[in-house]
């Protein structure tokens, strides 16, 4: 498995692990809205946890990668992997 900072493009799937810390509730909202917005065309499923905010796709074309790179997010609070 390879992990990696930044956006995946191009890959069969990805996944990514958001810490909630670093998000405003208004933030974690629009993530979770994204799952069933016209903008997911990658399929991205995207489910809150107690301290994290994880989503996972299986065909990875980069939607959702410039979505979160708005939210101006700390490098430390965000991992991608790549599958």
């Amino acid at each position: 498995m390879k992990i990696r900072n930044g956006f995946v493009s191009n890959s069969s799937s990805s996944s990514f692990v958001i810490s909630k810390e670093a998000l405003s509730q208004e933030q974690i909202n629009k993530l979770l809205e994204y799952s069933d917005s016209e903008e997911n065309y990658d399929g991205w499923n995207l489910h809150e946890e107690r301290y994290f905010i994880k989503g996972y796709t299986i065909m990875d074309n980069g939607s959702i990668g410039k979505f979160i790179d708005s939210f101006d997010l700390p490098e430390d609070c965000m991992h991608w992997e790549e599958g």
